[in-house]
């Protein structure tokens, strides 16, 4: 069996599930979801659980410790007949008849090339039937990412907004590109948007005050194409590209603070600005 203990919102999860499918098809293992260690609120407080994705994963309610430094040196010392695996443990070959936790962030679209159908069909599923619709081929998705961003001080410190110059020269690229383009945007900062945005383009704002953000999440999957944020929230629906059509998609070229190197931002098909 698989037991999964996943982490952060909707875009680190996916993540997770998606190394959970990769292993469950390699290993012919079942997943489950690890109850206790399910982590689906985000910096926003807003509820982000992948299950309301269409993810149908049964429940484990398997000892785990808290600490997840505690946890991993539980399992690979204490836990007899499992195999911890994190993004340091990750890409080794692991005992087939051991159960495995998977306990990590496992953030590279090469390794995760494989269940890009298995994810992408599960969206669909779940888009039609909410009955999000494939929007026109001129439409344009801007996601903004500023909340946690800037509040929370180990966040700003890892990312940090990536600012609003980057947004201008994406949506200059954008309108050279694409006939008479509409813009819709999707953030967490509406007033910033409302003060710096919308006064330079039209656009339409579509989130919202408790606005789900799986729904808002979803929403984004109807796209061609986008603009996204240094965030994994906004990754996803350029990448699994829900309806295969061409498209343009934006992305930052510093996807950290610091600069350092990131496998999200190296999609040879997108512009890296």
């Amino acid at each position: 069996m698989i037991y999964l203990c996943t982490q952060g919102g909707i875009g680190n999860q996916l993540f997770q599930i998606a190394y959970a499918i990769k292993l469950s098809k390699l290993y012919k293992k079942k997943i489950y979801l690890h109850k206790k260690h399910l982590n689906p609120r985000g910096g926003d407080k807003r509820v982000r659980s992948i299950e309301n994705l269409g993810f149908d994963f049964p429940y484990s309610y398997k000892f785990l410790p808290n600490s997840k430094l505690i946890r991993s040196f539980y399992v690979k010392y204490l836990s007899l007949g499992t195999t911890y695996i994190d993004d340091k443990t990750k890409g080794f070959q692991f005992k087939s008849n051991n159960d495995f936790i998977i306990d990590g962030f496992f953030q590279n679209p090469i390794e995760l090339e494989e269940v890009k159908d298995d994810i992408r069909n599960v969206i669909k599923t779940k888009l039609s039937e909410l009955k999000i619709d494939k929007m026109p081929s001129n439409r344009v998705a801007i996601h903004i990412r500023r909340g946690d961003y800037i509040s929370n001080l180990a966040a700003a410190k890892s990312h940090g907004f990536v600012g609003l110059q980057y947004y201008l020269n994406a949506i200059e690229i954008t309108a050279s590109n694409i006939k008479e383009p509409i813009y819709d945007i999707y953030t967490d900062d509406i007033k910033w948007v409302n003060d710096n945005i919308v006064p330079i383009i039209p656009a339409n704002i579509k989130s919202k005050e408790g606005f789900d953000s799986n729904l808002e999440f979803l929403n984004l999957m109807g796209y061609q194409n986008f603009i996204i944020a240094n965030s994994s929230f906004s990754w996803w629906a350029p990448w699994l590209n829900c309806y295969k059509d061409n498209c343009i998609v934006i992305c930052p070229k510093n996807w950290y603070a610091n600069k350092k190197e990131c496998n999200l931002n190296k999609i040879a098909e997108w512009h890296v600005l």
